[in-house]
């Protein structure tokens, strides 16, 4: 290798959030079309990547595969395949996003292994192709590319990047349940799936919230149509909603929305204070088990796996 690249490095692997999502048709494909905004976090899992004759994977989730099952060993094999390399690297990922929960954990996973190969290897991909490969590897992959906000369209693939100039204090709820993607979008029932695009929601006015950096409107503007499915497949996500309503009518936050296809939650919140004072409430008031590492909070509150949240304060990047 070059002298300049380098042998070993470490990456985040951001969350992310969707503040809108609207299913605007069905595809030839099977995939549903899709106008998001999506918003990454400051909460990440983390890679590491050594140079090396073979392909590995560590991981400390025991509960993830180790082959190419694994989004980061899919998106490592396909960018060897890509550049025909015999290249290898040790590939050490420690998880913090949980799977399921609608937070784009292993799309993160795969989109931070492309760029940390692509620098390890220095293969010297543009952006264009390495946004081409991260495409055939999954739906959310290449907005993760983006390292950024953005608008996606199509089945997500289509991504269109924007300095959003707010970093939105929030407060991430994350069920130990999950919620299958597919099961979802069977229970769907979209207006634009039966009476044409006209009756999709519009974007314009979350479009104009963002412009504005206007937490109240953000906040009353989000919007995800998978919501209702996800509430019908399972009820705890109706519970958070009307949870963190009452919450907002306390004013402890300024709106709050299921994340992609969930389970997890997330409140918009005026401020880190306001995001500890609602972490306190949803303890307070939540009828189940909570888990607060390193909030600062009361004591984690035992319960059953199946009504137990976790609660993480974090912030839009």
């Amino acid at each position: 290798m070059h002298d300049d690249v380098p042998t070993a490095l470490g990456l985040a692997a951001p969350a992310k959030i969707n503040l809108f999502l609207e299913v605007v048709g069905r595809r030839a494909d099977g995939y549903h079309e899709l106008v998001t905004c999506m918003a990454p976090l400051a909460w990440a899992d983390e890679l590491t990547f050594t140079a090396a004759d073979q392909l590995s994977l560590t991981c400390d989730a025991p509960s993830l595969p180790l082959d190419a099952n694994n989004l980061v060993l899919k998106a490592a094999l396909a960018l060897q395949r890509q550049v025909a390399t015999n290249h290898g690297a040790a590939i050490g990922l420690s998880k913090r996003i949980p799977s399921p929960a609608g937070l784009g954990g292993g799309s993160s996973d795969a989109a931070t292994t492309l760029r940390g190969l692509n620098q390890l290897w220095n293969t010297q991909l543009s952006d264009s192709e390495l946004m081409n490969l991260a495409a055939q590897i999954g739906s959310d992959v290449p907005f993760f590319l983006a390292q950024s906000w953005a608008w996606c369209r199509g089945r997500g693939e289509q991504v269109t990047a924007f300095n959003a100039g707010i970093s939105i204090p929030l407060l991430l709820v994350c069920p130990l349940v999950g919620l299958s993607t597919a099961a979802i979008y069977q229970s769907l029932n979209a207006p634009s799936l039966d009476v044409g695009k006209q009756q999709a929601r519009s974007e314009s006015l979350m479009i104009e919230a963002i412009r504005m950096s206007n937490l109240e409107l953000i906040g009353k503007e989000l919007f995800n149509r998978l919501q209702p499915p996800a509430e019908r497949c399972l009820p705890l996500v109706g519970e958070l909603r009307q949870l963190f309503e009452r919450a907002a009518s306390q004013g402890l936050c300024a709106g709050s929305l299921m994340s992609g296809s969930g389970s997890s939650y997330f409140a918009v919140c005026r401020s880190r204070q306001e995001t500890q004072q609602l972490a306190r409430y949803v303890q307070q008031h939540w009828d189940g088990g909570v888990l607060t590492q390193g909030m600062g909070t009361a004591e984690p509150k035992p319960g059953s796996p199946e009504r137990t949240l976790r609660l993480i304060v974090t912030s839009t990047m």
